[in-house]
C-alpha cells in the first residue's frame, strides 16, 4: 500500500505536464471532470444551472479523454461535493454549503475549549470527524449517500443544541413552525415511497429488458399518475427512454420516436437518447435530421463508435467514399494512443470505402488479407495510412506504400 501511495505521488507531474500540455488521458478522468465543472460554474456564476442538474449538463462540455467517452458508462457525480453545490446552486449557494462546514467546525473546536468535562472529548471527536468528512467532499461525494447525510444531520443538531443551551437561547417555538415542519416531513415521506416504488418497477423492468420480454418491460414502466417523482433514473437516464426502446423492438417506430423525444427534452446530452433518436430519424427516411444527430452525439464524445459507424454508412450510401474515409480516419486518430479494439463493422466499412475510392490498385485478395489483421496489426496499418493521409500523400502512393505485395 505504501509503495502504491509513492507510485501515486510520482505521476502526479506526469499529469499535471500532461494536463498543460492539452494530453488528457482516460487515466486523468478526475481533472476532465473538474476542468469541465469549473467551466460550468464559470457559465453559471449566480444561479447555478439547478439542483440535479449537473449530471444532464456536464456532457455537453465534452466527454473526450474520459472513461465515460465510449458511451458504455454513465456520469452522475464531479467527485467533489464542494463543487456539486456550487455548479447546481450557484456562487452563493456552494458558499452556503461552505460556511456550513465552517460553522460546525467552529462550534464543534469551541465547546471542545469551553467544556471543563470530559464532555469535551467528545466534540474533539466531532470536530476530528467533520475535518475528515470536509476533505472527503473535497474530493469526493458522500453527500449522495442517504447513510452520510443522516450521520451529518445527527451531528449538527448535536452542536446546535449544545451551543444552544451553553448559550442559555430561549427554546420557545411558534406552533405555526411545528406544523410546518411535520407537513413538509410528511409531504417529503410521501414522495419517498412513491420513488421507490417507481425504483422498484424500473429494476423489474431491466429483468425484463435483460430477457427480452418487451411487453412486460413496457408494462413496468407504467408508473400511473405518479410519474412526474422519477423522470430519470440515478444513470442520468430518462424513464421514457427506456419505453422507447420498449417500443423500437417492438416494431412501434412512431411510438419509440415519440418517447425518445420526449426523453431528449429531459436529457439533451445523453448521448444514447441522440443516438436512438438519430436512428428513428434515418428510419423515417429524414437523413438531414439524422444526420446533424449523429453529428451531435459525435461532438459530445468522439470515440463513441455506435453513431460513427451510422454516420459513416449514410456516407457511404451516398456515395460520399471520401467523407466516409475521413470520419472513420478521424476516430482512428482519437484511438492513436489507446489501441482500442475495432469492431468488424468499423474494418469492413474502411476497407470498402478504400475499395470504392481506388478500385483500380485494390483486389480482394489484399482485402482478406488485411480484414485478418489482428488488432494490432490493424492498428499499425490505420496509423500509417493516418500519417501518410496527413502528409497530403496520394491513394495512389497509399496503395503502393501499403498494400503492395
Amino acid at each position: 500500500m505504501y509503495q502504491h501511495f509513492i507510485y501515486e505521488i510520482n505521476q502526479i507531474p506526469n499529469t499535471i505536464e500532461r494536463f498543460e500540455n492539452n494530453r488528457i488521458v482516460k487515466n486523468d478522468t478526475r481533472f476532465t471532470i473538474y476542468q469541465s465543472t469549473y467551466k460550468i460554474i464559470i457559465d453559471n456564476m449566480f444561479l447555478g444551472v439547478g439542483p440535479g442538474n449537473w449530471k444532464i449538463i456536464f456532457p455537453n462540455y465534452g466527454l473526450k479523454n474520459s472513461i465515460w467517452e465510449e458511451g458504455d458508462k454513465y456520469v452522475k457525480s464531479p467527485h467533489s461535493d464542494f463543487l456539486l453545490f456550487f455548479s447546481e446552486s450557484g456562487f452563493f449557494g456552494g458558499l452556503s454549503y461552505l460556511v456550513f462546514f465552517i460553522l460546525m467546525l467552529y462550534y464543534s473546536f469551541i465547546l471542545f475549549i469551553k467544556y471543563k468535562s470530559k464532555n469535551k472529548y467528545f466534540f474533539l471527536i466531532i470536530f476530528s470527524t467533520l475535518c475528515a468528512y470536509s476533505f472527503i467532499s473535497l474530493v469526493d461525494f458522500p453527500f449522495e449517500n442517504p447513510t452520510h447525510n443522516l450521520f451529518l444531520s445527527i451531528y449538527a443538531s448535536i452542536l446546535i443544541s449544545e451551543k444552544k443551551s451553553y448559550t442559555f437561547f430561549s427554546n420557545r417555538t411558534n406552533k405555526l413552525i411545528h406544523i410546518f415542519l411535520f407537513s413538509f416531513l410528511f409531504s417529503f415521506f410521501i414522495y419517498s415511497i412513491l420513488r421507490l416504488n417507481c425504483e422498484i418497477k424500473l429494476r423489474k423492468a431491466m429483468g425484463y429488458k435483460m430477457n427480452k420480454n418487451w411487453n412486460m418491460m413496457l408494462k413496468e414502466l407504467d408508473f400511473n399518475w405518479y410519474s412526474f417523482v422519477y423522470e430519470i433514473d440515478n444513470t442520468t437516464t430518462p424513464i421514457d427512454f427506456y419505453r422507447g426502446m420498449s417500443h423500437i423492438n417492438m416494431n412501434n417506430l412512431n411510438s419509440a420516436f415519440t418517447y425518445y423525444k420526449m426523453a431528449y427534452k429531459i436529457h439533451p446530452f445523453h448521448i444514447h437518447i441522440i443516438n436512438s433518436l438519430a436512428k428513428c430519424y434515418e428510419l423515417r427516411n429524414d437523413i438531414s435530421s439524422a444526420k446533424e444527430y449523429y453529428k451531435k452525439c459525435l461532438r459530445i464524445t468522439p470515440a463513441f463508435e455506435d453513431p460513427l459507424l451510422s454516420l459513416s454508412a449514410i456516407y457511404f450510401s451516398e456515395s460520399n467514399y471520401d467523407k466516409t474515409l475521413d470520419l472513420l480516419l478521424d476516430f482512428q486518430n482519437i484511438q492513436l494512443f489507446k489501441q482500442s479494439s475495432f469492431s468488424d463493422n468499423y474494418k469492413n466499412y474502411f476497407l470498402t470505402s478504400l475499395i470504392k475510392i481506388n478500385m483500380n490498385n485494390f483486389n480482394s485478395i489484399k482485402f482478406e488479407k488485411i480484414n485478418s489483421y489482428s488488432n494490432n496489426e490493424f492498428y499499425e496499418f490505420l496509423k500509417n495510412i493516418y500519417f501518410m493521409r496527413n502528409e497530403k500523400k496520394t491513394y495512389l502512393e497509399i496503395n503502393k506504400l501499403i498494400f503492395s505485395d
